[in-house]
């Protein structure tokens, strides 16, 4: 899936939004759920590849990491 990160986070809003307002029938929630559920695992997915790029970046000349107390929370 080829996707821009900001336009899939923005588009997971908008579903939360549809299934908060309580206008959607089940078979219509369900459904914006597992779209919902395939968008959160690609966002995560993506993500994460841009931490492990951005701590490949902070790597000194001799390939040691210079951030040490990296945190999982953003």
């Amino acid at each position: 899936m080829t996707f821009k990160y900001e336009e899939a986070n923005e588009r997971l809003k908008e579903i939360v939004e549809e299934m908060e307002s309580g206008d959607l029938s089940l078979e219509a929630m369900v459904d914006k759920y597992e779209e919902g559920m395939a968008l959160y695992k690609a966002l995560s997915e993506k993500l994460e590849g841009f931490k492990q790029r951005v701590l490949l970046l902070q790597e000194d000349q001799e390939g040691q990491e210079v951030v040490s107390d990296y945190e999982e929370d953003i």
